[in-house]
């Protein structure tokens, strides 16, 4: 991602963001222009006990099984943080107006809410691969893509309050010793697999950056999780590793973003 994108991307989803890294790191480091927590996170498809997913009985809770998903169940934790949320909305980027768009709208009630996915997305809310995780030619080519007219989206779960202004952004994920892992609701138009790594490197910051990438998406909504691993160094270099997969990870949980 070239700095031109990561600005227009920071600049619609995630200024806070961008100026925590900032002052951490300087405007110049390519820590704070190529970070991977910024390109993700706005794309909140947050906090939930349970997922119900495409395929099994509706009443049957299911955290683990499967990566399509047609409705998500959430119970959200220390939700009396979030007591003035009132609302909850699935939204998307509206590629023709320039905007978000809700999609969905619900009630969030007993510490919770309960959202079915649209069966389909209008073509005004999907865009390439590249677009959609701000991926540059040169990054996209190191990658194995099955399907490159596939178009898709990722989508946001907010919550908000009687007057409708935004209180949270709502997560679903977990931390361990060594990593931590964030789930995202993605539509994709059409099956696509998506494998590789994306290797970035700056030798004045004696960084390395590697994403690997194993995705199996099916047409409809599928759940994909962002997994970041502590950094390791060798020879002076900070080496960071990340990985973008299809494959499920239990153990998650829905959270504000107070508390992620």
């Amino acid at each position: 991602m070239n700095r031109l994108q990561f600005e227009t991307a920071v600049a619609n989803k995630c200024g806070a963001m961008e100026a925590d890294a900032i002052s951490k790191n300087g405007r110049n480091n390519p820590k704070s222009q190529m970070s991977r927590s910024c390109i993700f996170k706005f794309f909140a498809a947050i906090i939930a006990a349970s997922i119900v997913f495409s395929g099994c009985d509706k009443d049957k809770d299911d955290d683990s099984g499967g990566n399509t998903a047609s409705q998500i169940i959430a119970k959200v934790e220390n939700a009396s943080k979030y007591s003035d949320v009132i609302k909850v909305k699935l939204t998307a980027w509206d590629y023709t107006a320039g905007k978000d768009d809700v999609l969905v709208t619900v009630d969030f009630k007993n510490g919770g809410f309960t959202l079915d996915l649209p069966e389909t997305l209008a073509a005004k809310y999907l865009a390439s691969f590249e677009a959609t995780f701000y991926r540059d030619e040169d990054e996209v080519n190191q990658l194995n893509i099955s399907n490159k007219n596939a178009k898709m989206t990722l989508a946001e779960i907010e919550g908000f309050d009687a007057d409708d202004e935004s209180v949270t952004y709502f997560v679903y994920g977990k931390e361990d010793n060594n990593s931590s892992t964030v789930a995202y609701y993605i539509y994709s138009d059409s099956d696509v697999d998506i494998s590789g790594t994306i290797k970035t490197t700056d030798d004045e910051y004696d960084w390395e950056d590697n994403e690997n990438y194993s995705l199996n998406l099916k047409k409809g909504w599928n759940v994909i999780y962002l997994i970041e691993y502590d950094s390791t160094y060798k020879d002076g270099k900070e080496i960071s590793n990340a990985s973008i997969t299809s494959s499920p990870v239990s153990g998650l949980k829905w959270y504000g973003n107070e508390d992620w």
